[in-house]
């Protein structure tokens, strides 16, 4: 009887063993698994951090473009304004100089008193 529950004991710790081994073999399987995944949802996580920085990008390159077309228009507005403004004032100009003339043909045919 000894010797089958020496038997039995070694069938025992063998069995043991075999399954110890099985589910280490199991478990790295699973840290592989597991790995594989992780890569895939950091992959998509990528792909989607990638489209909001480039959505972010277009957006803000927009923003510039017409910050930069406003600015342009201003520059045309301000030089509309100029050239009015400068008609303006040459038209002013010109009337003081026919004011300046007429003063000076009524200096020269009226007496001076001294």
């Amino acid at each position: 009887m000894g010797e089958s529950q020496s038997r039995y004991s070694i069938v025992e710790r063998l069995t043991q063993s075999k399954l110890d081994i099985m589910t280490a073999k199991t478990r790295v399987k699973d840290e592989i698994t597991k790995a594989v995944q992780r890569v895939k949802t950091l992959e998509i996580d990528m792909k989607e951090d990638k489209k909001v920085i480039q959505d972010e990008a277009d957006k803000q390159k927009r923003e510039l473009d017409v910050t930069y077309r406003n600015a342009e228009q201003d520059v045309d507005n301000l030089k509309e304004r100029q050239e009015s403004q400068e008609k303006l004032y040459d038209d002013k100009i010109k009337a003081i100089d026919n004011a300046l003339k007429q003063l000076e043909e009524i200096s020269k045919t009226s007496p001076t008193s001294s």
